[in-house]
């Protein structure tokens, strides 16, 4: 299954400007929701269905792939992209811990 959002076609350009014909108003509004600052064409959605139908995908099953462009993470993208990388290498650690938890059994 594929969830596409906000993807320019006659039916959102109707909804959104009251034109199907509008479609680079229509572009304009999605884009300006979109996460990345892009607005879906069809053809974003049909590459999606077929990298599904392809061989590719034999190993996914029972996923619903959400096709939108991050709207669903959030009203930005993810900060990861402009994180100071040593910020990156101390990920996990405990600051002001006092002390240590034991390893798992077997993790020596």
């Amino acid at each position: 299954m594929v969830a596409p959002a906000g993807t320019v076609t006659a039916l959102t350009s109707d909804v959104i400007a009251g034109d199907p014909d509008a479609l680079e108003a229509a572009t304009q509004v999605i884009a300006q929701g979109s996460p990345l600052g892009f607005a879906a064409l069809p053809i974003n959605i049909a590459n999606a269905m077929l990298y599904l139908c392809s061989e590719e995908a034999r190993y996914v099953t029972g996923h619903t792939l959400v096709v939108d462009a991050g709207i669903t993470t959030g009203p930005a993208p993810p900060p990861f992209h402009s994180a100071n990388a040593e910020v990156m290498l101390e990920a996990g650690r405990r600051v002001g811990a006092t002390h240590a938890s034991p390893a798992p059994p077997g993790w020596g």
